[in-house]
Formats: C-alpha cells, structure tokens, sequence
C-alpha cells in the first residue's frame, strides 16, 4: 500500500473501525492514574501535596487494578464505541462513579486506618469520579467522531451516481429510517419524492416533510 492509499479517507475509516476494546483497555491502563494525579492536584496545591507522595503514588497505581474489571463488569468493554450514544454515556457515568466509589473505599475507609497509606482528603474519591469520566470517555468519543468524520469523507471521494427519484414503501419506523439514511448519504443519488403505504389512515399525511402519496 502507497502512501496515498494509507493517507485516504477509506484507509482511515478502515483504521479507526478496526479499534476493539483492548485498545480502549490499554488506554484506560495509562490514563487511569492520570485521572487519580489529576484528583490529587485539584484538591491539593504543590506545597499541601508532597506530605500525600506516597498516597498518590499508591492511589494512582491502585486504580487500573480496581476499575478496570468493575469496567469490564459494567459492560464498558463489550461497546463499539464508534457509534457510541446518549446509551453509552449513561454506562461510563455509572463506571467511573462505582469504579471511583471502590478505590475511595478500599483506600479511604480500610488502606488509611490502617495506616499502609497515610489520611487522605475524603474530597479526592468525589473529585477522582469528574476525572476519571473524563479520562474514559475523552478517547472513546474523539474516536467515534474522528470514525464518523473519516466515513463521510470516504464517502464524499466515492463516485456520484446521477440522481434518482425513488418512493419509500412504508411510512413507518423503519421508512422513517431509511428516508434519515437518504438525507444523510447525499452521495447516493437517491432522492426521495415521498412514501407508499397500504394503511388508509396515513394516506395523505407528511413524514419529515414528505407526503404519504398513495399505496403499494
């Protein structure tokens, strides 16, 4: 493959559909602990901070180890982020409040009376909750806009059919929906003139501005 062909919208969709969740896995290994250092430095400024080194260092390094599989059991890991919805969102904010919830837990109330860390500010777990969902959700939507981006240049280099007038059978949920995936996909070269339908009671009516013009 030459360069131009690895620099193509279509290469690049291709690239970016091929991402699985072992990549998103690797990322949230690396990104985990910068959302536990980002927690620390948000509460704590540089002098405060040094007393609590070793309670980040054990808060960040902990953190993979908690919230990835309380990820993996949420259902994080069996998502094709590059068509992630309202749906997926919900599933990250549950992730990073229970994945959050657990590390404070198991370092707030059990590691520091204990004291195999020293006190730590019971803000941080709170706080570690807005960091982490950043840290997750950042590289999940930047791939799912980028997927969407590279697929519509993919399709904007394809050739152009001339345009044909077609009518859409059925004025339903499932017509809707293909007359949504017409207007998105200009490059098709299908231009929807309006629905039929074998139902009396739609005939005459409007969907998204096209009429129900008779039956099948």
């Amino acid at each position: 493959m030459d360069l131009a062909d690895w620099t193509s919208p279509a290469s690049l969709a291709r690239r970016l559909l091929s991402v699985r969740n072992r990549h998103m896995a690797l990322v949230d290994l690396i990104l985990l602990p910068l959302a536990a250092f980002l927690a620390f430095s948000l509460r704590l400024d540089a002098v405060v901070i040094r007393p609590h080194l070793f309670s980040l260092v054990v808060y960040a390094m902990t953190a993979p180890l908690v919230k990835i599989p309380i990820f993996y059991l949420m259902g994080v890991y069996a998502r094709f982020w590059q068509y992630a919805s309202v749906e997926e969102v919900v599933v990250l904010g549950w992730a990073a409040i229970l994945g959050a919830a657990a590390q404070g837990a198991i370092l707030v109330g059990v590691a520091a009376p204990l004291q195999i860390i020293d006190p730590i500010p019971r803000s941080i777990p709170l706080i570690d909750v807005f960091t982490t969902l950043a840290c997750i959700a950042g590289p999940r939507f930047i791939l799912r806009v980028a997927t969407q981006k590279a697929q519509q240049r993919a399709k904007e280099d394809q050739p152009h059919t001339p345009p044909q007038r077609v009518l859409i059978a059925g004025a339903g949920d499932a017509g809707t929906l293909v007359l949504r995936e017409i207007e998105a996909n200009p490059q098709t070269g299908l231009i929807p003139v309006g629905f039929v339908d074998d139902d009396a009671s739609k005939q005459g009516l409007y969907t998204r501005r096209r009429r129900v013009l008779g039956s099948c």
